[in-house]
């Protein structure tokens, strides 16, 4: 792109204006358009889109167009118009693309919430003062909602580990060694 940049202005300056009126145009459009080269075109692309249309703002606006278009540019000008009104229909800058329905998000956020209080309510019913074995059953079905963190990943499963249930069967002895 720097090459393009050095190559035009290039031309410019070889140009005499005595002899090339033209020539002091091509300069002005120059300087005023693209004072900083072509730079832009190296910007995320909705930038780089925003900045040709301010350049294109500025053709309109300082009576380029027609300069360029009395030098023989209208086809380019043209082009260039069909070109950047594509790449905003592209970028989905220049129109407004159609809602399609969303799922409704909101609604799926209550089911699960009514679903989630069941859930505890239901593993929660089943605990029995006198029975420590449904206490702890209760705890490792509900390790993962009480260990949940937003945005963390899933948690390791050591991570879920209820503690131990207190009326199980300890494992028996192992033999000494001698």
């Amino acid at each position: 792109m720097a090459g393009l940049d050095r190559e035009v202005q290039k031309l410019h300056d070889d140009l005499p204006a005595e002899r090339h009126p033209q020539s002091t145009t091509a300069g002005s459009v120059l300087d005023d358009a693209f004072k900083d080269g072509l730079e832009f075109l190296k910007i995320a692309p909705q930038d780089e889109w925003q900045e040709a249309e301010v350049r294109l703002a500025i053709l309109e606006d300082k009576g380029y167009r027609e300069a360029i278009a009395k030098l023989g540019g209208k086809p380019f000008l043209d082009e260039l118009d069909f070109a950047h009104n594509a790449y905003g229909k592209a970028l989905g800058i220049t129109e407004v693309k159609p809602v399609v329905e969303s799922p409704a998000i909101r609604d799926a956020l209550d089911d699960l919430r009514h679903e989630l209080r069941a859930y505890v309510l239901a593993v929660s019913s089943q605990v029995k003062r006198k029975e420590p074995a449904t206490q702890a059953l209760a705890d490792r079905l509900l390790a993962p909602l009480i260990h949940w963190k937003e945005g963390a990943s899933s948690p390791a499963d050591d991570d879920l580990v209820a503690p131990e249930d207190p009326t199980a069967n300890p494992p028996a002895p192992k033999p000494v060694e001698q």
